[in-house]
This record gives structure tokens, C-alpha cells and sequence, in this order.
């Protein structure tokens, strides 16, 4: 926030999964709320996150301008719905990227609307990976799966993370001069 009017004196509520992963913003968020003046509310969920109502009571209760989900598995699709549930407004809930698949919204259906969520690739079928994998692979009957999830958010997400390998691989194998690398060279 560039300008601190933007937050300060606003409360915002940091929904996060009780793990490491989850706890990690915590010092982070809890320094910048020092800096530009916002009050920082942590309420945890505990693993697996199906239960969540005491949760959603308290952040009713503590009425905050925004929730910041830091979630994990199924915590986040609980946790959408129970926002629905007691009618918070979406466009006031903000995931982190690994609460914001298309499988964490559909529970609530049209009451998800609203939600957003951070993803760190592009989603959908409108770039040239995936009119390569069609001719490469989908059309060869060679894809895992059913094919319906390409494009989503987790399918991209793991063609990105097997693009960062590949290159990873070949940077490898042209930086030792070699085909076959190891572990260590990759």
C-alpha cells in the first residue's frame, strides 16, 4: 500500500492453516501492521480445516474489513463456504495461492462469488503449451487422466513446475556438457 490511509485503522483477519506453512506470514504481516497501521487478527485451523465454524463465529464477531486466507487443502473450500455461510462479503476474502484452485470454490457455488485469489502462472488454454500438448499429446491419447483439467489452476500450475524442471535439466546439461546429468549437477 502506497498510501497508508489506504489500511490504516482497518482490521484484517489472517485465517491460517496451523502448520508451519501456515504460521509463516505471521511475523511479516504483523510487522506491516506496525508500519501502516491496520490491526492484525490471527485465528487458526487447525488440519484438516473441515471444522470450521468457531472460526467463522469469531470472525464475525470481530468483524474485520478483510480475511486473508493462508490455506491448505480442504480448509479453503470449508473455509469459502462458511464464508458464504454467514454471508461475508467475497470481495472483501483474498486467498494465497494455495487456496485459490477452481476445486475451492465450487462448494459454495454462486455464494464463492467475490472470492479472490493470488496464482503466480497464467490459467486457462490461451497459451502455446497447451496447443503443443494437444498435437504432442492429448491427441495422441497419450495425457493422464480424464483431460478435464486442463487449464485449471492446479493443471498449470503443474505444467509450470514441469517447464521450470525441463529447463532446469537442459541449463544442466549444457552448463557440465553432458546428456545424462546427476542429482547434483541438475
Amino acid at each position: 500500500a502506497e498510501n497508508n490511509n489506504d489500511i490504516n485503522g482497518k482490521k484484517i483477519v489472517l485465517l491460517y492453516h496451523n502448520s508451519a506453512y501456515g504460521r509463516e506470514p505471521i511475523p511479516t504481516l504483523t510487522r506491516l501492521s506496525e508500519m501502516y497501521g491496520f490491526n492484525l487478527v490471527t485465528i487458526a485451523v487447525d488440519s484438516p480445516g473441515q471444522e470450521q465454524g468457531n472460526q467463522w463465529l469469531q470472525i464475525r464477531r470481530e468483524r474485520p474489513d478483510y480475511v486473508l486466507m493462508w490455506g491448505w487443502g480442504v480448509m479453503n473450500a470449508a473455509a469459502i463456504q462458511e464464508a458464504a455461510n454467514i454471508r461475508f462479503p467475497m470481495e472483501r476474502f483474498i486467498g494465497i495461492w494455495w487456496s485459490g484452485s477452481e476445486q475451492d470454490v465450487i462448494p459454495a457455488g454462486a455464494g464463492a462469488h467475490g472470492y479472490t485469489a493470488l496464482t503466480l502462472h497464467g490459467t486457462g488454454r490461451d497459451y502455446p503449451i497447451y496447443e503443443q500438448l494437444q498435437q504432442y499429446v492429448y491427441d495422441r491419447g497419450l495425457a493422464a487422466g480424464a483431460g478435464d483439467q486442463i487449464g485449471t489452476v492446479r493443471y498449470s500450475r503443474g505444467v509450470y513446475a514441469a517447464m521450470l524442471a525441463a529447463e532446469a535439466a537442459r541449463t544442466a546439461q549444457e552448463i557440465h556438457g553432458v546428456a545424462a546429468i546427476t542429482p547434483q549437477m541438475m
